[in-house]
């Protein structure tokens, strides 16, 4: 793994963060936001992370909704590009922060 981690993660935590996603309501609550039963897990895609052509990365992302998924992923443009880069950094942050306090990843030991 490249970026900011100095170790792999393991391939099980990642796993287990990616479906933390289901049943959590949309993190990123863009204009528009459906907030509905499509919530999957919307990476946060930075080269620094571990992100490149065709790969995402591991544990930097946030629940989100059909709609604000496709506008983080600019599959939709409605949006201005730095703003949506902001709050989907901002919720994945709050998201990983959220998943350390509920124990579904433990950052001292998965990051050092």
């Amino acid at each position: 793994m490249v970026g900011l981690l100095k170790r792999p993660l393991a391939p099980i935590l990642c796993v287990k963060v990616k479906n933390s996603a289901k049943d959590q309501p949309c993190w990123l609550r863009f204009e528009g936001c459906t907030n509905d039963d499509t919530v999957v897990f919307a990476h946060f895609r930075d080269i620094r992370l571990g992100a490149g052509v065709g790969r995402k990365p591991t544990i930097w992302g946030c629940p989100a909704c059909h709609w604000c998924h496709s506008e983080a992923d600019r599959r939709t443009r409605t949006l201005e590009y730095d703003f949506v880069r902001k709050i989907h950094a901002e919720a994945t942050l709050r998201y990983l922060a959220h998943l350390h306090e509920t124990g579904v990843i433990n950052i001292n030991e998965g990051i050092t």
